[in-house]
């Protein structure tokens, strides 16, 4: 089955393998594989969840997703099963963005505030980063870009440090890409 354009589509990187992710409802929510020859998407995993996000652990090549169904960060496995992680922060409930790499979990709230950071490793929520869209319905995304560290930062070639402007320089750009379809639908 090919995807439709109906709904909120995400998209990562696994194990080579391009997924996306439709949140549009009925029939097309899942998971599916994108032929990055042909871009013609066949889906893997059928849900009736809304995952509106998803990103892939560049360490492990775990699927991860945000769940407005059930408010929480959830793994996606391939064949459809949705594995809950841990629960929105406290006041959140639509997540539209995310990123996860250095063994952490970024969630971009809809709503404007806060960027929430969730450790994969102490499986703890930490400080938040600031996010500069303070209106709701900023349709996010969010990428990771690698992180400053062992076998990262200045002086390691293709691993750029992380820095909180370069993650709202980040979120901006994906914000203005998503507008830039979401308008050109409209016409």
């Amino acid at each position: 089955a090919a995807a439709s354009a109906t709904g909120r589509i995400a998209t990562a990187i696994s194990g080579g393998t391009l997924y996306g992710a439709n949140a549009g409802g009925g029939v097309d929510n899942g998971l599916f594989s994108i032929d990055m020859g042909t871009l013609v998407a066949t889906m893997v995993g059928a849900y009736g969840d809304s995952i509106s996000g998803i990103d892939a652990d560049p360490d492990t090549g775990t699927i991860y997703g945000v769940n407005d169904s059930t408010g929480s960060l959830v793994t996606l496995s391939t064949t459809g099963t949705i594995t809950t992680v841990v629960a929105y922060p406290g006041g959140l409930s639509d997540i539209d963005g995310l990123a996860v790499g250095g063994g952490k979990a970024y969630l971009v709230a809809d709503e404007g505030g806060p960027i929430p950071v969730y450790n994969l490793g102490t499986n703890s929520y930490e400080a938040d980063l600031t996010n500069p869209f303070t209106t709701p319905d900023v349709f996010s995304g969010a990428a990771f870009a690698g992180e400053a560290g062992p076998g990262g930062g200045e002086g390691s070639p293709g691993t750029p440090a992380t820095s909180t402007w370069g993650v709202i320089v980040l979120i901006a750009l994906m914000l203005g890409i998503s507008l830039f379809y979401l308008l050109r639908r409209v016409d």
